[in-house]
């Protein structure tokens, strides 16, 4: 007979919540390592995918927005050096190098020059004492500018300036509120045959140069699409120019790129506020004699943006493999409750010759395979113990019945 406690210990087992507790299922033990190695391999993919797709990310997008920023700022460089060998070229005609030349006829010239390069916003002369003799369209005529940079530096030298606002060539803008211009001051001394001081050829580029040179290599359409943003610094860190197209209201400081040694380069910056952007950059060199103003072109991009890619890739692999997870544990569940039906099968045949049934034999499942050699080997012992319980049993009937008839046979 089978015992009563055993069985009953099986079937409590297999009640309930209770066949849900991977320590006492087979079949939950088998589902949970199935699931849980395609989980973890799943998650191992997505980060090394990640991982990867942000390095290479990276190391493609880094120079070409290094690259952006050395374009603004080398065409910049370039602009303003033009404009500077235009004051330089001036400063050599006749007629601003001959004292008793007529005014208009010098201003005629100076207009010309300006006709020529519409970059200038202004050009004038001033005597040694400070006052601006001529001018183009008689802007600033008489105005006495002896106290200002670019009459004092320009003295003995060419002068190239930093930029800011001249408030008498506001003009519309500044009288109806909206932005200042700004201008960058350029100067070359003046000097007479004899090499004689006769004064201070000045102008103003206007700023507006910068923001032309901007657009031609980052257009509104593109920075803003990509979230690209441009920020010109000045040497003390004021920003020049600034796109804004990365969304702030105001531009972030001045960088600190990781290696200053470089002119160039690119890396990952998190600014005080918490903003984590891409950014390339470069320090102007100046161009053609004209010395470097000391300007720093940044060009932006949120990481949010720049590795969208690699956060798209990673949310793919993580969906497919989930998917993979989820058809693990169907497909583990159903091989795990095939696997166990089986050892159920022979669960109940042993304990039923355990139990005493001569008639029960152990199932032997087709095929080849660690289970049926199992059951192949139980089966063969099970076969085999019979046969001896049962020559056990034929030996111990054929011992009795001799010593039986031993005790029956008369004694001498």
């Amino acid at each position: 007979m089978p015992d009563p406690l055993f069985a009953g210990r099986a079937l409590e087992t297999d009640s309930g919540w209770r066949a849900l507790d991977p320590r006492r299922s087979l079949r939950v033990c088998i589902t949970l390592a199935a699931a849980g190695a395609s989980l973890a391999f799943t998650l191992l993919a997505v980060w090394v995918a990640g991982t990867h797709s942000r390095r290479q990310i990276e190391q493609q997008l880094g120079p070409s927005l290094e690259n952006l920023a050395y374009q603004v700022v080398d065409k910049l460089d370039r602009g303003i050096s033009g404009r500077y060998r235009d004051v330089q070229f001036a400063i050599g005609l006749v007629p601003l190098r001959t004292p008793g030349a007529p005014l208009d006829e010098r201003r005629r010239l100076l207009e010309s020059i300006m006709d020529a390069s519409p970059e200038f916003a202004w050009l004038g002369f001033a005597n040694p004492a400070g006052t601006v003799v001529f001018a183009t369209r008689h802007q600033l005529e008489g105005t006495p500018v002896g106290s200002r940079d670019w009459f004092r530096n320009a003295r003995e030298k060419p002068y190239a300036g930093e930029v800011h606002e001249v408030p008498e060539l506001a003009g519309d803008n500044g009288a109806s509120g909206g932005p200042s211009p700004r201008y960058l001051d350029l100067a070359a001394p003046v000097m007479s045959a004899s090499g004689q001081f006769l004064g201070v050829l000045g102008a103003h580029v206007s700023w507006s140069l910068a923001r032309e040179i901007q657009l031609s290599v980052i257009s509104d359409t593109v920075a803003q699409h990509d979230h690209v943003g441009l920020t010109l610094y000045s040497v003390n860190g004021d920003a020049l120019l600034d796109s804004g197209a990365s969304g702030w209201n105001e531009p972030p400081n001045a960088p600190v790129p990781p290696d200053r040694r470089k002119s160039r380069g690119f890396f990952r910056e998190t600014t005080p506020e918490g903003s984590a952007y891409l950014t390339g950059y470069a320090h102007s060199r100046g161009y053609a004699g004209l010395r470097s103003l000391g300007w720093l072109a940044v060009v932006r991009q949120p990481v949010a943006d720049a590795f969208a890619p690699a956060l798209e890739l990673q949310r793919g692999i993580l969906i497919v493999g989930l998917g993979f997870t989820a058809a693990m544990i169907v497909l583990s569940w159903a091989l795990a409750s095939r696997l166990t039906r089986r050892l159920r099968s022979i669960s109940a045949s042993a304990r039923r010759i355990g139990g005493g049934d001569v008639l029960t034999v152990l199932p032997r499942p087709s095929g080849q395979g660690d289970l049926p050699e199992m059951c192949a080997a139980l089966g063969g012992m099970v076969h085999a113990l019979r046969q001896r319980g049962e020559e056990l049993e034929a030996a111990n009937t054929r011992l009795a019945a001799r010593l039986h008839a031993q005790e029956k046979a008369p004694r001498p």
